[in-house]
């Protein structure tokens, strides 16, 4: 049966009582749904609007009609190692100089307006070399483009001076991590969101991270 709304209004004015009671007619009334309350005659949804999801083993990447879900991460010295230094961005103003950190981004394609979010967790070595002067390293998340500029605040990467006796592993370590929260309104194939970075110091290796997506569909 059909839910029956303690007020109707023809040309009275609204308050919030009113509103109140027809609010908890509606909740009242979805705990006790039976069959006389569903539409079974005609069909209410398509075969073709349902899927199982995907996921891409290469890519380590799951996606569903609700969104799509991936994640990359490094841990070992020995596995993979990206770099930014001066010699590949030598620049910290300017935007145009930023460039991609190597296997941290992922490339998947947006379906439908979405809300995107994205995080990470990086471990970086930026050791002092004994130039003459210190540089430092900028980190950025590049949103479909490495030298997109305010999405995000800058976390910096000063060069540090080598005082250890230990494992030159250990000189400059330093860590960098955050997320960004971003509503996308249309379709776009071939998205890619990760980290990009611009650098004036002679060494930055970044040697363990971890980045993850999360793209909600609305």
């Amino acid at each position: 049966m059909s839910i029956s709304f303690p007020k109707t209004w023809t040309s009275e004015r609204l308050n919030a009582e009113d509103v109140r009671d027809n609010l908890d007619a509606m909740k009242n009334k979805q705990q006790k749904l039976g069959g006389s309350d569903m539409e079974t005659s005609l069909s209410w949804i398509d075969t073709h609007h349902l899927m199982q999801g995907r996921y891409t083993t290469t890519t380590n990447m799951t996606e569903n009609i609700s969104g799509t879900f991936a994640g990359r991460n490094n841990g070992a010295f020995t596995n993979r190692t990206s770099y930014c230094t001066r010699y590949i961005s030598d620049e910290l103003t300017n935007a145009a100089s930023r460039k991609y950190i190597t296997y941290s981004n992922i490339t998947f394609d947006i379906l439908r307006p979405c809300t995107l979010f994205f995080q990470w967790h990086m471990v970086h070595q930026s050791p002092d070399t004994g130039g003459s002067t210190d540089g430092e390293t900028h980190i950025h998340v590049g949103l479909n483009s490495p030298i997109i500029a305010g999405v995000a605040v800058d976390h910096i990467v000063a060069e540090q001076p080598n005082t250890s006796t230990h494992d030159v592993l250990i000189d400059g370590t330093q860590i960098t991590n955050g997320f960004i929260l971003r509503d996308i309104s249309s379709q776009i194939k071939g998205y890619n969101i990760g980290l990009a970075a611009q650098s004036t110091v002679e060494q930055c290796m970044n040697i363990s991270w971890s980045v993850s997506l999360e793209c909600f569909y609305m």
